[in-house]
């Protein structure tokens, strides 16, 4: 079972890695506070939902019998004779212990939902349930799953990056460093780290500067931005089995936006000429327009598999990010996002780790387990 620990010497290779380890037992004093809290709410949850539904949440297991008291003798299910029984729900808040297992089956989100049901249908001790009996009760899940599964997960990630950042600022030498300190250097990295954003400006001819004026003027890029949320909304309107001529006016309509597309492409290079392709953006408009012309021009090739233009006409929906290009504030999240991969590709780097060692020491543990409802074939292996 041990050498299902040797993954974890990744960690000692890679300092990302290191800093989220580091920080994982850093802040274990916060997470011990917050884990008082989360027991303390899931304690007065748990004796609440005892107060409310303790003894309730039983049936027979003939679905014919009502009351307790019915549930006795022997039925025919389906050709086989069973036995009447008056039985509860796997999870329950029959007991303390009880409670405390079904409201962390709901926290987790995963197969909670029959939980939520058994308390929705109850009636009263001694009686079977019935359907949406008790629908109001629903609001006790609501609030619980709000506060475990939101507003405390949210805690634990608050302790965390707390942590993370006192001790990347450890790792990086700048602890002990003042606040104007701190400042001072974060301005020099980022202008060592700055690269100029080239100059979008007119070719030398006089053709590429006129151009170049008329793809620049607000006019222009507004109709571009009408034309593409246009676009978008003509994409929604797709549908599995189209009613009459409404695929093929989709499709000539989708033709008439790539055919604009294509135009404002060819205005800008006309105007920028080899400047066009210094920005981004713009290539990611240059690589859709040539999805545009391949789909046009294979269209209507037998020699061609159907596959290909399923897998073009799914590069259409990426003429939303043309929106994405125009909006500064979203523009300034996606670069957010961008630049915080390394960091991401650190922690699923130890969760990988994690998951694999969990793996290893599972199949060591349980391997001969029997099958059972839960561990199959289907679920487990």
């Amino acid at each position: 079972v041990f050498r299902a620990l040797r993954p974890l010497r990744l960690i000692t290779k890679n300092r990302g890695i290191q800093a989220v380890v580091l920080t994982l037992f850093k802040s274990a004093k916060g997470i011990l506070n917050v884990v008082f809290v989360a027991l303390l709410n899931y304690f007065i949850f748990a004796v609440f939902g005892m107060q409310l539904f303790s003894g309730k949440i039983f049936h027979c297991n003939d679905s014919e019998i009502t009351y307790r008291l019915n549930c006795t003798g022997s039925f025919d299910d389906r050709g086989t004779i069973r036995d009447r029984i008056w039985t509860t729900a796997d999870r329950n808040f029959d007991n303390i212990a009880n409670s405390l297992l079904a409201l962390f089956e709901v926290s987790s989100m995963e197969y909670w939902t029959p939980v939520l049901w058994d308390v929705v249908d109850h009636v009263d001790h001694d009686h079977a349930p019935v359907v949406d009996n008790n629908i109001t009760y629903a609001i006790y899940f609501i609030i619980f799953i709000t506060i475990a599964s939101h507003v405390l997960l949210n805690m634990f990630v608050g302790v965390m990056i707390s942590s993370f950042n006192a001790i990347k600022a450890q790792l990086d030498g700048i602890s002990m460093l003042t606040e104007d300190q701190r400042l001072w250097g974060e301005a020099q990295s980022v202008l060592l780290n700055y690269k100029p954003v080239p100059l979008m400006r007119a070719g030398r001819s006089r053709i590429s500067k006129r151009v170049f004026t008329f793809v620049s003027h607000p006019s222009f890029e507004l109709f571009i931005t009408v034309c593409v949320i246009v676009n978008i909304v003509v994409l929604s309107l797709d549908h599995y089995q189209p009613v009459g001529h409404k695929d093929e006016i989709l499709i000539y309509t989708n033709d008439v936006f790539s055919g604009i597309f294509i135009l404002e492409v060819i205005l800008k290079l006309t105007a920028m000429e080899h400047r066009f392709f210094f920005d981004h953006w713009n290539c990611m408009d240059f690589f859709l327009i040539l999805i545009s012309v391949t789909n046009f021009s294979l269209r209507g090739t037998t020699a061609v598999n159907v596959s290909v233009f399923q897998v073009l006409r799914v590069f259409r929906i990426f003429r939303i990010m043309r929106l994405v290009k125009r909006a500064k504030k979203i523009r300034v999240l996606i670069d957010a996002l961008w630049y915080s991969l390394p960091s991401i590709a650190n922690v699923g780097g130890l969760m990988l780790a994690l998951m694999f060692l969990y793996s290893v020491i599972g199949v060591q543990l349980f391997y001969n387990i029997d099958e059972g409802e839960m561990i199959n074939n289907k679920y487990a292996n």
